[in-house]
């Protein structure tokens, strides 16, 4: 297990991040010490940090990422993601033709 200022040394993330991840439940403690209040995080939630960053790098918000985490079972994951990524990418289409009708007016 690690403190929370190991973890974020290890992430390369400030400590506040992991505060804010654990304050909108995208990515929480697994364990809480209940006198002292130390955070600590485990070998498999770096992984589950990396995927956040990259979801992120991607596109998505923390709340579509949360909702990733919270809807889909291991299996269903990507088919999230896939299912995310098309609405971004018709999002982006409908953007991508205003700008060229405001640039041809």
């Amino acid at each position: 297990m690690y403190r929370i200022g190991e973890f974020s040394y290890l992430c390369e993330c400030t400590i506040k991040t992991l505060k804010h991840y654990d304050k909108i439940g995208v990515l929480t403690p697994e364990k809480v010490d209940d006198f002292t209040g130390y955070r600590y995080y485990n070998e498999k939630q770096l992984k589950t940090y990396h995927n956040i960053k990259m979801l992120q790098e991607a596109g998505f918000t923390l709340k579509e990422i949360k909702n990733i985490f919270d809807n889909s079972k291991d299996n269903t994951i990507l088919e999230e993601i896939n299912k995310l990524t098309e609405n971004y990418k018709e999002k982006m289409a409908k953007h991508i033709l205003w700008l060229l009708g405001q640039l041809l007016i």
